[in-house]
């Protein structure tokens, strides 16, 4: 199964939801985290590196 491309920024409201899917194993088997800048992650949407954010 193809593993989906997760982007996120890593800013600190974003830090207890990052802290929950670094830590487990299931969802990490299902998805590849990317952590970025918004400006990045949006440019990465953009040309499909990224299923979703």
């Amino acid at each position: 199964m193809k593993k989906i491309k997760v982007a996120a920024v890593s800013y600190l409201n974003t830090k207890p939801l990052l802290y929950g899917i670094k830590r487990s194993p299931a969802l990490l088997a299902q998805m590849e985290l990317v952590e970025d800048f918004p400006a990045k992650i949006g440019k990465m949407l953009v040309d499909n590196e990224v299923d979703m954010d």
